[in-house]
């Protein structure tokens, strides 16, 4: 067995992360056999000039679980701390006195292809050592990096140490299917006939593949393998394990080796078989189309196996994607869990986990890809690009923009670039107090690169103007946002004007930002416009409902059910509307009903929060039935009698009169009155009125999907799909571009059997 002497560390390092780390990781047994408390240093360079602080500090380890349970003393670390300049004479002394007076040296950082990455050059410096090429990471540099230009800079970090004799230390090991004190007489033996060689010998519990290791390390190559070759020759074959501690490394090339094996024959042909079925698939899609469902189980567990052998092979940068799907939390094994996590991070796997039904899963799964589709080389949601005009060269508009989101700037890190980017920002957002600033914007249904003539135009026609485009990817309402900024109003005033006039009138969207601020006002601008007579009935008539629901009850009485659908999006803000006018001081109480949390879409989870703040809703979730939701509501709130809900005419749960506007429950139910403001609606009117307020609603209505339950139940509609010959690909309109109103449930299937209460549309 092998001892240990006493033993000191040292750090050198930009941060202290580093010495915490390896504290930590220090092992419990070896400190608590010392007796001692183990010396400890470190030292911090990095771009300080010359600086240099040198004194005493301490870091108490303390136990931790899961870290160093088994230490039942404390055991300090003493540092020795010095902070020294970024140059490489000065690291290498440091990296050289350290290396004489302590037993092990670390360091971190600084080995990167930039000019300041001095670490190797540091520590070959230290030991008069010269740097050359490692062939391996030079490989890894030419295909990460996809360059074979050995000048390049990436090539410095494929640099090591050229090895000088007297460091060479040789290693082997050997993993046994026996037990530790098995193996101990010819281990014995080996101690004896080979003195300059250190063997250790490790029992393993619960290993998969053997139960005692030995290491064999000696100064001298052959004097290891006359070691080793003494140690084979003791222990029965069948006993010892050709284990391969990283089966991932090289995968192809081991497999191929397998394939080539005469003593697994067996395997070949079924191998065969499978990899000829994963070219098949990599044949008729591309790899970003392709994904794998893992479980943690053994079969998929190979299926991974195979198949990251064959991308290794054929597409070697690619990131498979996998998909984990658990039904239920409380029944999954913890091991299972713990080794697939293990799994994500061994294959380098991008790992996506959803909870529900796999059916469930996989309609999620493809609402999330096309979620990531669109927003591919995107910037965030919302982004500004503010452009500059470069009035030293030429006076014309910057090249590139700085991109900013509400007050946040981003800008760039090189110091050049950042200057300019400041230039551009400098005049809007340091503006003396004399001066006012005009501003105004427009929003377009068309695609930033159709918008640039005119908006170039308008650049050279209006050298006083500041003017900003940006298109946004996913809004319901418009795709591309211009900017105007002027000094003087009469400026920014025919600025816009002009774009007005050389933009198409259907492509100008009159969007409202903030459709709930004065939203009683906008209602009755609405209720006022000749081009919108179509809604002015329907919205009377919800307004009509509504305001006899608040004179037969007071507003504490009422309650509105909210479950993030579209037609309750309309009933609360018809409702918040008349709140406005009515009780504008009153907050109104909303009541989300969540059968079950897995088969819930995030997108409505998320909306439903949006909402909440959107409104200053006080909003009360319930996990359950609608019934028993409703019990509860009941004890917490006892005064409530009537409840606002989202239901039209041909709904499955609506009544057969369109009259019947209020309707009391059944009496085995908890007793409330249920009101339908917008029962009379048609599915066109409800889409006309939440578009024509610009509201927003849930982004799943944008993807297809026009009625809205469980996530193993809903699907966008079949109804709505296209081919995008952009993309090549088949997609979906969104919800307000369907023609047939019959056909709003299309994709939906038969509701489940504990879900029948259940309505969201």
């Amino acid at each position: 067995m092998r001892t240990y002497s006493s033993a000191t560390f040292a750090v050198l390092s930009a941060g202290t992360a580093l010495c915490r780390l390896v504290a930590s990781r220090v092992e419990a047994s070896r400190l608590r056999s010392l007796g001692h408390p183990c010396r400890f240093a470190s030292a911090f360079f990095g771009g300080l000039g010359g600086m240099s602080l040198r004194g005493q500090s301490a870091y108490q380890l303390r136990p931790t679980a899961g870290i160093i349970s088994s230490v039942k003393c404390t055991a300090y670390f003493r540092f020795q701390v010095s902070t020294i300049a970024d140059d490489v004479d000065v690291i290498a002394d440091e990296v050289r006195r350290f290396s004489e007076t302590y037993t092990y040296v670390f360091t971190s950082g600084g080995i990167g292809p930039t000019h300041d990455d001095r670490t190797f050059e540091s520590v070959a410096k230290a030991f008069d050592l010269r740097l050359v090429l490692h062939p391996d990471l030079e490989d890894f540099c030419r295909v990460w990096f996809k360059t074979s230009d050995i000048t390049s800079v990436v090539f410095k970090m494929a640099k090591k140490l050229f090895h000088h004799p007297e460091f060479c230390t040789w290693n082997c090991e050997l993993f046994l299917d026996m037990a530790e004190v098995d193996a101990a007489p010819v281990l014995n033996k080996a101690v004896s006939q080979f003195p300059k060689v250190t063997f250790g010998s490790y029992p393993v519990l619960g290993h998969s593949y053997y139960r005692t290791q030995i290491t064999i390390e000696a100064d001298v190559r052959e004097d290891a393998e006359a070691a080793e070759k003494f140690l084979r020759e003791g222990i029965s074959k069948n006993q010892i394990v050709e284990y391969d501690r990283n089966p991932y490394e090289d995968r192809w090339e081991k497999l191929q080796k397998l394939l080539a094996d005469p003593n697994k024959k067996e395997l070949h042909e079924p191998i065969q078989k499978s990899l000829q079925v994963i070219d098949k698939c990599y044949n008729q899609f591309k790899p970003e189309e392709v994904c794998l469902f893992f479980n943690g189980g053994k079969d998929c567990t190979a299926v991974l196996h195979l198949v990251s052998c064959f991308l290794q092979h054929k597409y070697p940068n690619y990131r498979l994607t996998a998909v984990d799907v658990i039904e239920d939390d409380k029944a999954m094994f913890p091991q299972v869990h713990k080794f697939i996590e293990e799994t994500e991070v061994r294959y380098n796997l991008e790992l996506l986990t959803y909870r529900g039904s796999i059916r469930g899963a996989l309609a999620q799964l493809l609402v999330e890809q096309e979620e990531r589709e669109d927003v591919e080389d995107s910037i965030p949601e919302n982004s500004k690009l503010n452009y500059g005009q470069v009035v030293q060269v030429s006076g014309k508009k910057s090249k590139f923009p700085l991109i900013s989101v509400k007050n946040v700037y981003m800008f760039p890190g090189v110091p050049p670039l950042l200057r300019r980017a400041m230039d551009i920002l400098a005049p809007k957002l340091f503006h003396h107090p004399e001066f006012c600033t005009w501003n105004c914007e427009l929003f377009l249904d068309m695609a930033e690169v159709d918008a640039a003539p005119v908006l170039n135009k308008a650049v050279s026609q209006f050298p006083k103007v500041t003017f900003g485009s940006y298109p946004v990817l996913g809004h319901s309402y418009y795709r591309t946002q211009i900017t105007i900024e002027a000094d003087v109003r009469e400026d920014a005033e025919a600025a816009e004007k002009f774009l007005r006039e050389g933009i198409s009138k259907n492509q100008i969207v009159e969007y409202d930002r903030n459709p709930y601020e004065d939203r009683w006002e906008k209602l009755q601008k609405l209720l006022a416009d000749p081009n919108k007579k179509e809604l002015h009935e329907p919205i009377q008539k919800s307004l009509q409902v509504i305001d006899k629901c608040y004179n037969q009850f007071k507003p504490e009485e009422v309650c509105l059910f909210f479950n993030g659908g579209k037609d309750c999006t309309a009933v609360l803000h018809l409702v918040s509307c008349f709140l406005q006018h009515k009780y504008p001081n009153y907050r109104l109480t909303a009541v989300d009903v969540i059968e079950d949390d897995k088969a819930m879409f995030p997108q409505v989870h998320k909306f439903i929060e949006e909402t909440e703040v959107r409104y200053n809703l006080e909003l009360l979730t319930y996990r359950g039935s609608i019934r028993g939701a409703l019990a509860q509501l009941l004890v917490e709130r006892p005064r409530v009698k009537a409840a606002f809900l989202g239901m039209r005419m041909g709904d499955p749960h609506a009544g057969e009169s369109e009259t019947a506007t209020f309707a009391p429950t059944d009496p085995e139910w908890p007793p409330m009155m249920r009101v339908y403001p917008i029962l009379h609606i048609s599915y066109k009117e409800l889409w006309d009125l939440i578009r024509s307020l610009y509201l927003p609603y849930c982004n799943l209505y944008d993807k297809g999907f026009t009625s809205l339950g469980r996530t193993d139940t809903t699907f966008p509609n079949p109804a709505l799909q296209i081919f995008q010959p952009d993309s090549n690909k088949l997609g979906y309109l969104p919800a307000h571009r369907l023609a047939d109103p019959k056909k709003e449930r299309d994709g939906r299937i038969k509701t489940l059997p504990s879900a029948q209460e259940s309505k969201k549309s």
